[in-house]
């Protein structure tokens, strides 16, 4: 089903989820974008090491795309956008390659782990 920007925001606000919008080309803003909502929403990824982890109730683990995105669509919907002159857009399953920066991009906002803090990793 197709609607348009600000009917996609809206009945993602009335859920009390985010609204995140894909578009091509827009790779750095939307890895920000995920990484913004991670940081807030999501206590419990963290990184350690210089690597992105997750405290999961069995200990630390270390994070891959996949968990991310998971973790990601439990608080934000996701939506690709068509350009003009109409601007629809979509729900979808975000593409793996966001995480996969995400995981890459070396300079996280996510809360630190000192080793006496920590699980071990598995």
């Amino acid at each position: 089903m197709k609607w348009s920007l600000t009917a996609a925001a809206a009945i993602s606000d009335i859920a009390g989820r985010e609204a995140i919008f894909l578009s091509e080309g827009d790779l750095p803003r939307i890895v920000d974008q995920i990484e913004r909502l991670l940081v807030e929403r999501d206590p419990r990824v963290v990184q350690r090491d210089r690597a992105l982890c997750v405290q999961l109730p069995d200990g630390l683990v270390p994070a891959t795309a996949m968990l991310l995105r998971l973790r990601a669509m439990q608080f934000a919907d996701f939506y690709k956008t068509a350009g003009p002159p109409n601007y629809n857009c979509e729900a979808v399953d975000p593409p793996l390659k966001l995480f996969q920066a995400l995981l890459h991009k070396g300079e996280w906002k996510f809360p630190r782990l000192d080793d006496a803090d920590a699980s071990s990793v598995r």
